[in-house]
């Protein structure tokens, strides 16, 4: 798990603006909602962990990152909305209306999750593997990863597109994020992204942005990825506490799929990540990742992989943490 920190500082004038956004988005959610019809589709999903340190505590250790709970509706074809309630945190997650005016013209305001890389815009529960990039898992510490926000989204010929202003931290500035996606030919998909971040209340300037592909075809799955950004001077991470004020990274992992029977299939995986902290006298973090998903149906999955980690410098990890381990992960949608 990538250890992130970062000092944030908001004056008083600027907590009372973000609680008054929060108020708006909330009385816009309730007005938009026709008073005459509400039947949520109620539906979620459940992952559950166990994961054994080689060399470590003999038991290992069990453990439910997710328990969310999702309503969403849709009013007709132009509106809807969604809420995700998190069982395990005991809190609100993300919510949203939906306001359509046309195929290549959406609008949503609440809550949202940012149109940022294609890693944290699909996870969970699309993902190969139970472990996260390195650089990935910056998203959401960089800047708040789901926000409170307006943004705008829509298809154009082969073009979809996703623009979001968040409110950011609690200051004059706001948070700009954008995913803009090519599909080339049927199953593949070219993708790029920017995350531009004010934070604290001077407004430092970070960013997160980057390219990454997706091709599904004959039984594959392919996705890649190369991200790259800039941090401010007060951003820290790791058990060092190093100041990566510029970074990159990419990963590259793919699954192959064999169907079992009707509703049963097998689908081997490999990925292999790399961080990169632009830091004197520390080293790359390197993954290379294994493993075997059973896929019954399109409710449940079975994730089995071996991550082994390469941090000889301490950039995310103690070195408790660096040892190898096996997860077995369940997910169950609903």
């Amino acid at each position: 798990m990538l250890i992130c920190a970062e000092a944030r500082v908001a004056s008083a004038h600027s907590k009372m603006g973000g609680t008054m956004k929060k108020f708006l988005m909330f009385t816009l959610f309730l007005l938009i909602i026709p008073a005459k019809r509400i039947s949520a589709k109620v539906s979620g999903f459940v992952i559950s962990n166990y994961e054994y340190t080689i060399d470590g505590p003999k038991t290992g250790k069990f453990y439910m990152p997710f328990v969310w709970l999702i309503f969403s509706d849709n009013f007709d074809e132009q509106f809807g909305f969604n809420v995700w309630y998190d069982f395990q945190n005991s809190g609100f997650l993300m919510g949203w209306v939906d306001i359509k005016l046309a195929n290549y013209f959406n609008v949503s305001a609440g809550k949202l999750v940012a149109p940022s890389n294609q890693e944290w815009y699909t996870y969970p529960p699309d993902q190969l593997t139970p472990f996260f990039s390195e650089v990935s898992g910056l998203v959401g510490v960089l800047g708040k990863g789901m926000d409170y926000g307006l943004g705008i989204s829509g298809n154009v010929s082969k073009i979809t597109y996703n623009l979001a202003v968040l409110q950011g931290d609690d200051n004059d500035y706001k948070d700009f994020c954008g995913r803009i996606t090519l599909n080339l030919f049927d199953g593949f998909y070219l993708s790029g992204h920017t995350y531009q971040i004010r934070a604290y209340a001077s407004g430092e300037k970070r960013a997160f942005s980057g390219i990454d592909i997706n091709y599904t075809g004959f039984n594959f799955d392919l996705r890649a990825e190369y991200d790259f950004g800039m941090a401010d001077t007060l951003f820290t991470m790791g058990p060092n506490n190093i100041n990566p004020q510029k970074f990159n990274g990419y990963y590259v992992m793919i699954g192959y799929s064999k169907q079992i029977s009707s509703k049963i299939s097998l689908q081997p995986v490999v990925k292999y990540s790399v961080f990169e902290p632009k830091v004197s006298g520390f080293s790359p973090v390197k993954n290379l990742i294994g493993g075997l998903n059973l896929i019954v149906g399109n409710k449940l999955k079975v994730m089995i992989a071996y991550r082994n980690i390469s941090d000889d410098s301490s950039v995310c990890y103690t070195d408790a943490q660096k040892k190898g381990s096996v997860v077995v992960r369940t997910q169950l949608s609903f």
